[in-house]
């Protein structure tokens, strides 16, 4: 079965250790069919992480342990039917102007009515059409 993890950090890189981060991930998403995006924004990491349940679950473990950040949390994980990001086996969004807009006016309209993990869902299924994926 499907699912997907979104957590946030604090992350500890500078922007080539972030740009490391992200190509490693590529290659063991490749390996591993996992799927996601990594939001950057300021010195916070929002992960999406989708791919099967049980090799989902083991890698967000070990990312939870890794030393690159800290203040790791998970803000929703849930069974899916089909992947978002399934071209991106790591899709990366760095901080701009149309995702920080994204990000203030979903929290501001779904204030008391919707999950934060909802929230970051519906964040990351916009920011993957609009083309600022690298």
């Amino acid at each position: 079965m499907l699912c997907r993890i979104i957590y946030t950090s604090q992350s500890l890189c500078d922007e080539r250790e972030t740009s490391a981060l992200v190509g490693s991930s590529r290659e063991a998403n490749t390996r591993n069919e996992v799927t996601g995006a990594l939001y950057v924004s300021e010195d916070r990491f929002i992960q999406y992480l989708e791919g099967e349940e049980m090799v989902v679950n083991q890698l967000f473990d070990r990312i939870r342990r890794d030393p690159r950040h800290m203040n790791c949390r998970m803000t929703d994980h849930r069974p899916m039917f089909l992947r978002v990001f399934s071209e991106w086996s790591m899709a990366f969004l760095a901080e701009s102007s149309t995702a920080a807009m994204l990000m203030r006016t979903l929290l501001s309209q779904s204030e008391g009515k919707a999950s934060e993990g909802a929230v970051m869902g519906a964040f990351f299924y916009a920011m993957a059409r609009t083309g600022e994926c690298r």
